[in-house]
């Protein structure tokens, strides 16, 4: 796969109203907290980076973390549940892009992210979430990911 030099943030490609899915594994959950659904809150472990090896392997600059955007599975035929169909036990969360690229911490401390399209071949509706202000995510902004995120395909394990 060729490789991006840099992170751009595709602001025209993928709009702020666009719906971002990030594939949860069950275990990345909190057994003792629960969301305003009822249901366990997603934990900051549901929005880790790539490595920074791990990323430059995938043929990307830095740490970021995959998402699929909603409306290029859409135009495939798909729903979220193709995000998980080899993953039979985890969820699908979601986000919109617009909370992720104006994401704010303590104080309206600045923690914006931004979204690149990176489709692949057997995903051609694989994107990137990389954070503007630091090299990978802190625990804060994953914390603040998690807050904006719901659940839209729940494991059915968790029940």
């Amino acid at each position: 796969m060729p490789g991006v030099s840099a992170f751009h943030d595709d602001v025209e490609r993928i709009s702020d109203e666009a719906i971002l899915f990030r594939r949860v594994s069950p275990g990345h959950t909190n057994r003792d907290l629960r969301d305003v659904t009822g249901r366990r809150r997603l934990t900051t472990q549901c929005f880790q980076d790539w490595s920074e090896e791990d990323a430059k392997a995938a043929g990307l600059p830095g740490p970021c973390m995959s998402v699929g955007l909603d409306d290029v599975l859409s135009a495939h035929g798909f729903g979220p549940e193709k995000m998980i169909e080899a993953y039979p036990t985890h969820g699908v969360a979601m986000l919109r892009a617009g909370d992720v690229r104006n994401l704010k911490g303590p104080n309206d401390a600045d923690w914006e992210q931004g979204i690149m399209a990176n489709e692949t071949a057997s995903e051609p509706w694989h994107a990137v979430v990389f954070s503007r202000h630091t090299a990978s995510k802190t625990k804060g902004q994953r914390n603040a990911l998690a807050d904006n995120a719901l659940w839209l395909i729940y494991p059915a394990e968790l029940d």
